[in-house]
């Protein structure tokens, strides 16, 4: 991950020094896609570009490319007050939508979705019911899905993108923040908490490959059929 991180503060530098666009140079390096595919908990899987943020781009623009696409993983090179730079974003399971409002998870089965700070090496999975506290919906907040903003989790909320997709940030931590001792999910003076400057932001959709073995057998699948449909009666 160093390697990783080395790569997203340089970026981050030579951005604010005016050297080119933030999305000149790309989030994604294989590093982090492997640290991904190992908090996603699956190595068979392929992570395919849908949206990559262009000055002027809006929500509508990111809506266009991801709504309904199923599973992603959101990417935000983010600034926060102090200078700093970090590779932060989210994974949602369900499809993005520009209308459906709240995604709300009450089975803990159905709370997979996670956010992270790659760059410190963090990730945050939705927080599990309180089972003495009687409040079924606590941490049920995976999503918001509105027209006039980017991904946002969680709520409050844990990670956001304002419609403009160049600004956001985090607060309350109600949803997500597993309040590990000195794991700041973004960084700041208040724990996980922060406004940010978007310098780039990608989003990819998450794409399941076949186990060798399975693609293997479905090969010598489609060969049977094959030559039955061409065996003479």
């Amino acid at each position: 991950m160093l390697n990783a991180v080395k790569a997203a503060t340089v970026a981050g530098l030579l951005w604010s020094l005016g050297a080119a666009p933030a999305y000149a140079t790309p989030i994604m390096t294989s590093e982090l896609k492997t640290q991904l595919l190992g908090w996603l908990g699956s190595a068979n899987t392929e992570l395919d570009q849908l949206f990559v943020r262009k000055d002027g781009d809006s929500a509508a623009q990111f809506h266009a490319a991801a709504d309904g696409k199923g599973a992603t993983f959101s990417l935000l090179r983010a600034r926060d007050s102090a200078g700093n730079i970090w590779v932060i974003g989210g994974y949602n399971p369900q499809s993005w939508s520009s209308v459906d409002g709240e995604n709300i998870t009450i089975p803990e089965s159905e709370r997979t979705a996670f956010i992270f700070n790659a760059t410190a090496g963090h990730m945050y999975r939705q927080v599990p019911a309180p089972p003495d506290q009687g409040v079924p919906d606590y941490g049920s907040h995976q999503t918001y899905n509105c027209a006039k903003c980017g991904p946002a989790f969680g709520s409050g909320a844990d990670l956001l993108v304002n419609e403009d997709l160049a600004t956001g940030g985090s607060s309350y931590l109600t949803s997500y923040y597993s309040f590990e001792p000195g794991a700041e999910p973004f960084g700041g003076s208040v724990a996980g908490t922060g406004q940010f400057t978007y310098l780039a932001m990608e989003v990819y959709a998450v794409r399941a490959v076949p186990e060798p073995g399975t693609l293997a057998l479905l090969v010598a699948g489609l060969g049977v059929m094959a030559y039955a449909c061409r065996k003479p009666n």
